[in-house]
């Protein structure tokens, strides 16, 4: 006489639990990766927007005296100087971006307003 009952075999089970624990591995991995796409892509927003403000400035701003910064975002860090020279501005702006392998180098002449 055989018995048969409804169920799953124990290396059913553990296949389940193991295609399970891949499955949840994957999810985490693609988890902290979107994490850190999303951590690069907001610091460079902040990069973009400190860089157009740093030109707005100088565009309105008199070829007088010299003049250089640095400060610190939540983004990263900025340091930037601009010398007047020819009627124009020599700006030369470093944006680094935290998490960043290179820091990214602005370096224009803007005309100085009459």
């Amino acid at each position: 006489m055989s018995f048969s009952r409804p169920g799953f075999t124990l290396i059913e089970v553990l296949v389940a639990l193991v295609l399970l624990g891949v499955g949840a591995a994957a999810l985490a991995t693609a988890l902290a990766g979107e994490r850190r796409l999303r951590d690069m892509a907001d610091a460079e927003a902040g990069v973009a927007v400190v860089g157009r403000e740093r030109l707005e400035a100088l565009v309105v701003r008199r070829c007088d005296s010299a003049s250089a910064g640095r400060r610190a975002e939540r983004w990263g860090e900025e340091r930037w100087t601009a010398t007047p020279g020819a009627g124009a501005w020599t700006l030369v702006d470093t944006l680094a971006p935290r998490g960043a392998r290179a820091p990214i180098l602005i370096a224009t002449r803007i005309s100085c307003p009459l």
